[in-house]
């Protein structure tokens, strides 16, 4: 036994200091054993336990190879007590079965609570119309826990007795995940794709595709608004040669203040990020797949019967995600320390280079102005999205879809829309700036995007604000400006969708239009409106004081307000403060951003025949026609933001 004991130990250690889980080792003699000892000598007792520590520092160590080393010491005093140990960690083994599209995992989870506590909660993630993850087992040691299920994907995991503050727990949990493979004619035929986001582009239907509006129309009784599912679409897929596994496995609920949110995930909006922890994922899949995603590989090796065994780790990200594409190719590039990578098929290697180009750029100039990016890599993989999606950010990766990634999607997009300058190679880069800007709001400054979108929305749409600025010059940026800030809010309002505060939570949107012309709109504007009373250089040092004083934490709606007017006399304090006022708590946005365009401003028509302007006005001036499709929120009592309202 004692011999046993001995190599399981060092067994452990060599695996950590690998990058590999827990789950690894099971080939290993004297592990199984080793991790629940029989009764021993207390000195085998006190060796045992010296050398799982010794193994856990080095698992440590080398999760924190994930961030910079110029940054861990910044990060770990951001994370408080404890630093990088005190978050949860995942050791995750996954496979992958391309001929059935099914995901195989086991999981380790490790949680030390702050706080007693009998029960972990954990959400089992779901796509837009299907659960399809299936949790089989959930043991502590050798017992099987009792998992009861919650509505909106949620489980309730008890545990045997309670937990008490600072002592770890481990749990160790079997799942599968059955992918779905071509689920979405969207993202196979490009086509209606491109007239989702034609439509989009046009402020009708929000973005949904023509063929999915004929036999889906939105509305109260609409699927999206029934099942409780993401507008964002099927983020988990299998399209035979890309395979993106997004929320593939089961991982803790976040906590709002103090206890676990156990209310289900809004109809409509992003995928919500998780709360922070460290992650050791590694997958096993055909050779022909390249693995991208979240994080930094540590190691891709053969396996006996030709498959390739892949390790990712993250240190401090809110969720980890990965996309498989076969034969892509990886462009590379330096920001200063942070390597970045871009993934494709040779097909797209230009345009896609041109995004790794603004990825560059992008987390260079961010870093200055707001603060170093603390991880080692960031990548941009190309993947199908649905709904006309352009991007989407997940910790340390943006997922661009073929309107970015493929020149001839874009070109025919720009045929379908050719007075829209948001089809521009400039509208293109503004859309990637936007969704890098969430590394940091959202990723280094967390807020609750369930309870307040607005937080991290609209500072990162105006960060790409900025972007194009420095990039670009002022002219380019008032462009953007006009066009997709204040313009998504004013065709917004043209299409007959109500102002609303920006306190306003997710659960009250009820169209992607209204997430776009508000969250993205007017959330981004009233960063425009700080900046203009501001000044830009005290703007940017309350940016920089706003992510400095939220690293690693989650900001309120009123966190920017605050730092903003730290520095300020007591009349300019009052000053900003009722601009802030009438942004997040009121409904003053035509007054402050601009009236509803007009048909003729948004399709770029002047001389039209007065009959046809009329059938215009009728079309897009009230709540019949398309605007009375989008069935959307009612203006809350007192929000209305009439021009007489009270401050």
């Amino acid at each position: 036994m004692t011999t046993s004991i001995r190599r399981g130990a060092l067994a452990l250690i060599c695996a950590s200091a690998l990058g590999l889980g827990l789950a690894t080792l099971a080939g290993f003699p004297g592990v199984a054993q080793a991790a629940e000892p029989s009764p021993v000598a207390a000195e085998e007792k006190v060796q045992w336990a010296k050398r799982l520590a010794e193994a856990r520092a080095a698992e440590l160590e080398m999760l924190a190879t994930s961030l910079l080393a110029s940054q861990r010491a910044t990060v770990e005093t951001a994370l408080g007590k404890g630093g990088l140990s005190q978050l949860p960690l995942y050791r995750i083994e996954l496979a992958f079965d391309p001929e059935t599209s099914r995901l195989r995992g086991q999981q380790q989870l490790i949680v030390t609570p702050s706080r007693p506590i009998d029960a972990l909660h954990l959400r089992i993630p779901a796509n837009a119309d299907q659960a399809n993850v299936d949790l089989h087992e959930v043991k502590r040691g050798e017992a099987t826990l009792l998992v009861q299920e919650r509505a909106g994907g949620r489980v309730t995991v008890q545990l045997p007795e309670l937990a008490q503050p600072g002592a770890p727990i481990e749990l160790s949990l079997r799942f599968s995940m059955r992918v779905p493979k071509d689920a979405d004619p969207g993202r196979a035929v490009p086509m209606d794709q491109l007239f989702a986001q034609a439509f989009s582009l046009l402020g009708m239907m929000g973005g949904q595709s023509p063929l999915d509006m004929l036999q889906n129309p939105p509305g109260p009784n609409s699927r999206a608004a029934t099942s409780g599912s993401s507008a964002v679409g099927d983020l988990s897929i299998d399209l035979g040669g890309i395979v993106s596994l997004v929320g593939f496995h089961p991982e803790l609920v976040r906590e709002l203040d103090g206890l676990p949110d156990l209310e289900p995930e809004p109809a409509l909006g992003e995928p919500i990020w998780g709360p922070l922890a460290n992650y050791i994922v590694t997958i096993v899949a055909p050779p022909q797949f390249e693995i991208a995603g979240t994080g930094r590989q540590i190691g891709r090796f053969p396996e006996r019967d030709g498959r390739m065994r892949t390790t990712r780790i993250a240190a401090a990200t809110r969720g980890f995600v990965l996309a498989l594409g076969k034969g892509w190719k990886a462009q590379e590039a330096q920001a200063g320390e942070v390597a970045i990578r871009a993934w494709s098929s040779e097909k797209n290697a230009e345009q896609t280079r041109k995004l790794l180009d603004v990825a560059r750029r992008a987390i260079d100039h961010y870093s200055k102005s707001f603060g170093a990016y603390p991880w080692t890599d960031f990548e941009v993989a190309a993947v199908p999205l649905g709904q006309g999606r352009e991007a989407l950010a997940f910790p340390g990766v943006v997922f661009a879809s073929p309107l970015l990634t493929d020149p001839e999607v874009s070109d025919m997009l720009a045929g379908l829309v050719p007075n829209s300058t948001r089809t521009s190679d400039g509208a293109l880069e503004f859309s990637m700036a936007h969704q890098i800007a969430h590394q940091w709001f959202r990723g280094i400054v967390g807020s609750n995007a369930r309870l307040a979108p607005a937080v991290d929305e609209g500072a990162a749409v105006h960060a790409a604000l900025l972007y194009v600025e420095h990039r670009r010059g002022s002219q380019a940026a008032q462009a953007r400006q006009k066009e997709q800030i204040a313009g998504a809010y004013r065709q917004y309002r043209m299409m007959s969708g109500p102002d609303l505060p920006l306190e306003t939570p997710l659960s009250a949107y009820a169209s992607p239009a209204q997430i776009i012309g508000l969250l993205q709109g007017k959330a981004a504007a009233f960063h425009v409106a700080a900046r203009k009373r501001l000044g830009k250089q005290a703007y940017l040092a309350a940016l920089k004081r706003y992510v400095a004083a939220h690293l690693f934490k989650e900001a309120t709606l009123d966190g920017f307000t605050f730092e903003a007017t730290r520095p300020l006399s007591p009349g300019q304090a009052t000053a900003f403060l009722k601009m802030s006022n009438r942004f997040l708590r009121q409904a003053h946005g035509d007054e402050d951003i601009g009236a509803p365009l007009s048909p003729q401003e948004a399709f770029g028509l002047t001389g039209l025949p007065p009959e046809f302007q009329e059938m215009l006005e009728q079309l897009f001036g009230g709540m019949g026609g398309m605007g009375g499709l989008m069935q959307l929120t009612p203006i809350p009592p007192g929000t209305s933001g009439g021009p007489d309202e009270e401050e």
